[in-house]
Parts: C-alpha cells; sequence; structure tokens
C-alpha cells in the first residue's frame, strides 16, 4: 500500500489515513517480531540507507547496523532508534527481534532540504527534496521553508509529499519574501531564483507590496515584479508610497527597485506623483534639477505654490524634483521657478 498527500490532502490507496498530534509509540506488537536465530540480536528493516541503533536502558548505545542487518543484544529491554524516531523492543534469548518501518519522501525541484519533526516541533533527520528516510511508524510533521504538512506513518508503508515552488520574477538584485496568512515570515530568496513550499494558501512580498498565491504540489507558481526607476542627477532618495501613503520602499535616484503589479505613489522632496506598476514593465519617473548659484554658506529653499517647504540646500548645490511651478527663497526673496524634467533650473541668489 502506498500513501499519497498532495495538496494538504490525504488519500489512501485503501482504507482511510487521518493525520493528528500524538505521536506515542506504536504498540511493540503491530511492529515487531521475533523469530528463531543464531544468537539474539535486533533487526530492523528499512527501505532508505540509512543505520539504526539499539539504546539500552537508560540511553546507553549497545550496537547499530545498517537496516536489514542484525546487531547481537543480550536478551532484554531495548529502545530501537532510526533516524531519531524511537520504537520500544523486547529481545528474547536465542530470538532475533525484527522490526518493520515506513518510509517517508518529499519531492521537489529545488536544491532545498525538507526536515523531520516530532509532533512537538523537534527536529528528528532532514534530507534533501527528493530524498526519503525510514522511520518507525508513528505521527511526524514535515517541514519545507517553515511550511509543515502532519502525516502518519504506518509500518511497511511509503507517505509520499509533493512540494511546489513560487518565483518571483523582477528585474533587480532584490529579494522576495513568503509570508503565511497571518503575515509572519517564511522564507526568502532573490527575485527570479525559486522557493519550494509546501501546499497551501501564501502571501509574497517585494518591498512591503504583497500578493497573494496558492501552492500545489508538484507545479510551479511564478509572479511577475515590474521596476519603478526614478531619474535624477543628484544624491538624493525617491519613495515609493501605498496610496494611503505608507511607505514601501525607497532608492537613489537612477536606482531601480522591484514591486508588486499595482497603484503607488512617488515621493520626491515631498513632491509626489502617481505611478501604475505592471509585471515585467518598467516605470520611469523623470526628474530635473534647481539650484540657486551662490559660494556663501547659505540655504535656499524650494516651496510650493500655497508657500509650504518642500526641502532646502545649500547655495550652489542642486536639489532634483518632480517637473512643475516651484518657488524658490533665499533670505527674505522668493522667486516663481519651473522644474523640467532631465534638465536644471539655475538662479542666481
Amino acid at each position: 500500500m502506498r500513501i499519497l498527500l498532495r495538496l494538504g490532502l490525504v488519500a489512501v490507496t485503501a482504507g482511510v489515513l487521518t493525520s493528528c498530534a500524538a505521536d506515542a509509540p506504536v504498540a511493540a506488537a503491530a511492529v515487531c517480531r521475533s523469530e528463531p536465530g543464531p544468537e539474539s540480536g535486533l533487526r530492523v528493516n528499512a527501505v532508505s540507507d540509512a543505520y539504526f541503533y539499539a539504546d539500552a536502558p537508560g540511553g546507553a548505545q549497545a550496537g547499530y547496523a545498517l537496516g536489514g542487518g542484525v546487531v547481537p543484544l543480550e536478551p532484554g529491554e531495548y529502545v530501537a532508534r532510526l533516524n531519531n524516531t524511537r520504537q520500544p523492543v523486547t529481545v528474547e534469548g536465542g530470538q532475533v527481534t525484527t522490526c518493520e518501518t515506513a518510509t517517508i519522501d518529499v519531492a521537489g525541484t529545488t536544491s532545498e532540504y525538507w526536515y523531520l519533526l516530532d509532533t512537538l516541533s523537534a527536529q528528528l533527520g532532514y534530507s534533501l527534496l527528493d530524498g526519503s528516510l525510514g522511520v518507525f511508524p508513528g505521527r511526524y510533521t514535515i517541514r519545507v521553508n517553515n511550511t509543515h504538512q502532519s502525516v502518519t506513518a504506518d509500518a511497511r508503508n511509503t507517505v509520499s509529499l509533493a512540494t511546489g515552488t513560487i518565483r518571483v520574477a523582477g528585474a533587480t538584485s532584490e529579494y522576495f519574501y513568503v509570508l503565511d496568512q497571518n503575515g509572519q515570515q517564511l522564507a526568502y530568496s532573490l527575485l527570479g531564483e525559486p522557493l519550494s513550499l509546501l501546499p497551501g494558501s501564501y502571501r509574497a512580498r517585494v518591498n512591503n507590496t504583497l500578493a497573494p498565491f496558492t501552492i500545489e504540489g508538484g507545479r510551479a507558481t511564478t509572479l511577475t515584479a515590474g521596476t519603478v526607476l526614478a531619474t535624477g542627477t543628484t544624491s538624493e532618495y525617491y519613495y515609493v508610497l501605498d496610496t494611503a501613503g505608507e511607505q514601501l520602499g525607497y532608492a537613489l535616484l537612477g536606482n531601480a527597485s522591484s514591486y508588486l503589479p499595482g497603484t503607488y505613489t512617488v515621493r520626491l522632496n515631498n513632491r509626489t506623483t502617481p505611478i501604475e506598476v505592471s509585471g515585467g514593465d518598467s516605470t520611469v519617473v523623470r526628474t530635473g534639477t534647481v539650484v540657486v548659484e551662490g559660494k556663501d554658506r547659505e540655504y535656499y529653499y524650494v516651496l510650493d505654490d500655497a508657500g509650504t517647504q518642500l526641502g532646502y540646500s545649500l547655495l550652489g548645490r542642486p536639489m532634483s524634483m518632480l517637473p512643475g511651478e516651484y518657488r524658490v527663497r533665499v533670505g527674505e526673496r522668493t522667486d516663481p521657478v519651473t522644474v523640467v524634467a532631465n534638465e536644471e533650473t539655475a538662479r542666481a541668489p
């Protein structure tokens, strides 16, 4: 019988499997049997190529062997251990106690690891995706990039889980983040690089912009970010805001940053302009500069039409502004100026 899990559902070839949280050891009689042998000992039949161990009372290791091999033991009570999963056993004189195991495998297409946990979230073992682990029958949790799935492993059966991938395509060297439905960060990767996740519903974050997505076992999901670029010749920053005015990200003028598709606002020196970001496209906001000539250690101020101060700089040092009508104040004097994209507007003090 082979057990297959996909999309968080459990399908069983024969019978019904229900995932739950308890992980009490399975009764030895249901897992192990005794048969005559040349000497007393313990055998653990494991499909995966792994060692098993026999621990004496108190936890001292009494012996080990590869799966299918026999560990000679004095008659008594022991704990068999395979990938840190445990099964109590009794070894009788002149008898070999043989225990059966289960196999868990997790399919995936990235070079990442999956982790085997007990139901209290203690790590028991790990393997590369597309690798398998032998375990004693019981209830476990599988973790891939902080996504989880509960499973029940039965003797002589294989539990198979399939991960899916999420990739956020983008043109900048930035990261995307995967969040659960509560906003908890689960994993992150460079734009363009895939992450493997167990099936479920998640959200992707790029520079504090969000997009929901669903992972299905064996499937690849791709989101595409767009870029925002505010041009400029000064060493100033531009900011990207949502429609409520909350800051989402920022970058130096002349440097692009990635955002998930949506309607946003660019702010530069307290002047804003609306933008639309589309996946795979670049949104360019062109700026101009204003400067008041002078060498004195005196400042000039840029105001809007209502007289609200937007920014200031030393005389002779240019400021980048969005195109539009402004006023420049030096001392008690105020003059109107027009900022044109890709041009410098100079004024005498």
